[in-house]
């Protein structure tokens, strides 16, 4: 039962919170397979990964997802010539073996080329997420059903403050910093509150977070580690196959 109980965590963490590798923004040119290892939460036991398989393009076009030896989700991913994310198959769940499905993505641009608009379409349902008020082609408002997030970013277009907005109040702020990698560094959550916002899932150990990482020859990072209150735990670790 206690195994059970975790697999099925495991499942929902890939169905509310994502994936380890973001397969819409993460493009991995001359590389063929990822594996992926969590080390966080009720992972911390080595017991979860993921493999990731990718084009010439960069582009993840299947994934699997593993509880220690057993085989929890596929996924099979299409793309636009683009890049942009066109439909993302559930080829296998533990949870309904019988039956597949197709998360398909439609796009709208402006006359200058920037995204304004993202479909989803779940199946049984729609999400509309509108992107406005652009700085150097970055959107620096987001609009979704419930929500709104305000962006700022710094001279590298990448995003250095996060405020999320529900019935006119902000219910979350994060700061963010890079190194030179492009890779974070530091998130800071004025407004966090560990009672409310961690999960069983993906915890988040503290407020203010600096992410240390190990890098193999390509500058690509291979193990990734948070400190926190004179503690220093990995998170993640990552294996690239060409």
């Amino acid at each position: 039962m206690k195994t059970f109980f975790f697999i099925l965590l495991f499942f929902q963490a890939l169905t509310l919170i994502g994936q380890p590798i973001d397969v819409e923004t993460e493009k991995y040119p001359g590389v063929k397979k990822i594996k992926v290892q969590a080390f966080r939460g009720i992972y911390a036991k080595k017991t979860s990964r993921s493999v990731y398989y990718f084009d010439k393009k960069g582009n993840a076009v299947k994934s699997s997802h593993f509880y220690k030896i057993k085989r929890l989700a596929d996924y099979m991913y299409l793309y636009n010539d683009k890049g942009f994310l066109l439909e993302k198959n559930n080829t296998y769940d533990v949870n309904n073996k019988r039956e597949t499905s197709t998360t398909r993505f439609t796009y709208e641009f402006d006359t200058n080329d920037r995204l304004i608009r993202k479909t989803t379409d779940f199946g049984n349902g729609k999400l509309d997420v509108y992107y406005q008020d652009f700085d150097n082609n970055n959107p620096q408002t987001i609009i979704y059903p419930a929500k709104i997030e305000k962006r700022e970013y710094n001279s590298l277009s990448r995003i250095i403050l996060k405020k999320i907005i529900e019935n006119d109040a902000i219910k979350h702020i994060e700061k963010i910093q890079y190194n030179d990698f492009g890779d974070k560094i530091y998130s800071n959550l004025p407004l966090y509150d560990k009672k409310k916002l961690e999960t069983i899932i993906i915890p988040r150990y503290s407020a203010v977070e600096v992410y240390e990482y190990i890098y193999d020859k390509s500058n690509r990072w291979i193990e990734k580690y948070v400190v926190y209150d004179n503690k220093k735990v990995l998170l993640e670790k990552r294996a690239y196959y060409k």
